[in-house]
């Protein structure tokens, strides 16, 4: 029996189907999701008796209930070998009403085959389906911290949207175009992994890196090879035309943009690339002392859970702070709290930080700057000297992404987990925790002081890293 999550697999490459098949890679939940998120959207539609499915439910309970019920939340349906699971249907005079669930803001016209293997399995059921809709939630809902208006957090749509959130495609049309089911399944019954080569594209490697690269590509792990391209598109044609290295690259044939000219010239230089004068201006910026090293976690909530916090609204849990001073003593804070912080996250963090100087992050535009700005605006009374710590931010990632220095150990990796292994001695290898997601996940199971202690440690790192490839920077510029 499959689900529609192995047939898009399938669609988007066959192998990784097959691969997943053999062994699963697991998954992770990006958002807080505290309750059944089926139920809660179901309170739009103030429904109050209804039968719910349940998990490992054969059809046939859903057939029965439907003599009886009028609507129903989380049905199991099966036809053809496809097993899926309803949102909700609502029985009427002319058939059924189907809505979706969606998680987000704007339900994407991109997913289209998830739509339409939803009503071919609704159909083959023997149902006659009346309106189609969507439920998604209202990005401009603020909640009040007290009790939940339903009717403003949630939007009943009839549209997909297109990547710039315009309402392209009527979901009623998808009864137009009918999907054959049965040969669908047929082709995944029948899939051989001798049918599909290796084939390397831009989705085996973004957003992130599929699970099971190495099983199809089981190439030497190279520094330098032409894969770790910064460029997606160019590095595959490259590739495709015999080029194996990045200093193979002809810069008279090929135009670069700088990330990718700094790693060919590091390859072609034999292993450093570094723009002197670029990297100087920028370090020159950095002369003033105290400079304060910064890194922030948060967990994102697809429900908002406290006062004047939006639907996918971040909330702010940690933050390690160092701050090396003008006597060149290094000083360290941080704060870590459950439940609603976001006071007593910017009280500490406005008491810690110095009132001026430099404020190093990574990625800072991207992340501790956005988080400080949501901040403000949940918290007026923080919000003039929030915005005003914005004004110092320095990205610490600029000097990479911007081609000022690159070396070839870096293997087309910019994160700043990456360049901490590389130019010190520190590893994420030694700490509990190794990455963000799983940091999060700790913190929502944060029962004991063994997990608290774990994500200090991790965020520690982040901050403390920051400093070291500080000091790695200025040893470039400043070595003869």
């Amino acid at each position: 029996m499959y689900h529609i999550g192995d047939i898009k697999a399938y669609l988007a490459c066959p192998r990784r189907f097959i691969y997943a098949q053999q062994k699963d890679p697991g998954s992770i939940d990006y958002l807080n999701v505290k309750d059944d998120t089926t139920l809660i959207y179901a309170r739009k539609l103030a429904v109050d008796r209804y039968f719910k499915g349940q998990k490992n439910d054969v059809p046939k309970r859903f057939l029965e209930a439907y003599k009886t019920y009028d609507w129903f939340i989380k049905p199991r349906l099966e036809a053809d070998g496809l097993r899926i699971k309803v949102p909700i249907i609502h029985k009427t005079e002319n058939g059924v009403d189907i809505y979706f669930t969606f998680w987000g803001i704007y339900p994407r016209v991109d997913d289209l085959i998830y739509y339409r293997l939803q009503l071919a399995v609704i159909q083959r059921n023997g149902l006659r389906i009346g309106r189609i809709y969507v439920i998604r939630l209202n990005p401009d809902y603020v909640y009040d911290g007290k009790n939940y208006d339903y009717d403003k957090l949630f939007i009943v749509d009839e549209f997909l949207y297109n990547r710039k959130n315009k309402a392209v495609y009527p979901l009623m049309d998808l009864l137009k175009h009918p999907l054959d089911l049965k040969a669908l399944i047929q082709e995944l019954t029948n899939v051989s992994i001798k049918d599909y080569p290796p084939l390397k594209k831009r989705r085996c490697l973004r957003p992130k890196r599929c699970p099971f690269y190495d099983d199809c590509f089981k190439e030497a792990k190279v520094d330098n090879s032409i894969l770790t391209l910064a460029d997606g598109n160019l590095k595959y044609r490259l590739y495709a035309k015999g080029l194996r290295y990045l200093k193979e690259v002809d810069l008279n044939m090929t135009k670069l943009e700088k990330m990718s000219y700094a790693q060919v010239m590091a390859d072609k230089n034999g292993g450093l690339y570094l723009d002197h004068k670029a990297l100087s201006s920028f370090m020159a910026g950095l002369s003033k002392r105290p400079i304060s090293f910064i890194d922030f976690e948060w967990d994102r909530y697809l429900i908002p859970p406290y006062e004047k916090m939006r639907p996918f609204d971040p909330l702010c849990f940690e933050f390690a702070l160092y701050v090396l001073d003008a006597d060149g003593q290094m000083h360290e804070y941080s704060f870590i709290q459950k439940g609603d912080c976001r006071k007593a996250f910017i009280q500490k963090l406005l008491a810690c930080l110095p009132k001026e100087g430099p404020i190093l992050a990574y990625n800072a535009g991207g992340a501790e700057v956005l988080r400080i700005g949501e901040l403000a605006q949940q918290n007026t009374d923080f919000a003039s000297s929030l915005m005003a710590l914005t004004e110092r931010f320095v990205d610490l990632s600029w000097p990479f992404v911007q081609g000022m220095v690159y070396h070839t150990s870096m293997a087309g990796e910019f994160s700043l987990k990456r360049l901490v292994s590389l130019f010190s001695d520190y590893s994420y290898k030694d700490l509990a925790i190794h990455d963000g997601m799983e940091a999060v996940i700790n913190y929502r199971n944060m029962e004991d002081a063994k997990k608290a202690g774990d994500l200090k440690k991790y965020c520690r790192l982040d901050a403390y890293g920051l400093y070291l490839i500080y000091s790695w920077l200025a040893n470039l510029i400043n070595r003869p």
